[in-house]
């Protein structure tokens, strides 16, 4: 049985292997990252959920006791954006259509109300119908195309979808 929690200071580990079994797998092919991630990671995304900070929070989908899925919420703590977010998440290949990216964003989406957030920003590659597909689901609107927004790893460039979702 699969369930969503929100992300916790240990939660790095698991985090970077389910980035990197989708890396391995080839179905990751339009993150914004195409490199494995290390230890410096780990820890990187410990401290981040640690610190407890207004802007930068996340829920995992965990599956016994590994972790199958991730969306991190990040935004700015001061300035004229800081009522504004960006959104990603992505979901072990294993688990892909069991609904998980579903059920991660809303969580996502939910906690960015509570904290007082009014736009939640999301960047989709044109190819990855699945992740525009979700946008959409939970209301999400395309507000734009990034031409040429992404390199993938065989040289080829690829658009990007720019899309919001007003919250209040």
């Amino acid at each position: 049985m699969v369930y969503i929690r929100q992300a916790q200071n240990g939660d790095g580990r698991g985090i970077i292997k389910c980035f990197n079994e989708g890396l391995r797998s080839g179905t990751y092919k339009y993150t914004g990252s195409n490199m494995y991630h290390n230890r410096r990671d780990i820890v990187d995304i410990d401290a981040m959920f640690q610190k407890n900070k207004k802007g930068a929070f996340g829920f995992v989908a965990v599956d016994g006791n590994k972790i199958v899925g991730v969306c991190i919420f990040l935004a700015k703590d001061s300035g004229r954006t800081r009522h504004r977010g960006e959104v990603s998440w992505g979901v072990h290949p294993d688990y892909f259509k069991h609904k998980i990216g579903t059920r991660l964003l809303k969580a996502v989406l939910m906690e960015a109300s509570k904290r007082g957030f009014i736009r939640v920003e999301a960047e989709s590659a044109k190819n990855n119908i699945p992740s525009t597909k979700l946008a959409k689901k939970l209301g999400f609107k395309l507000e734009g195309i990034k031409k040429r927004g992404l390199l993938i790893d065989n040289g080829k460039y690829v658009d990007t979808l720019m899309f919001c979702k007003i919250l209040t």
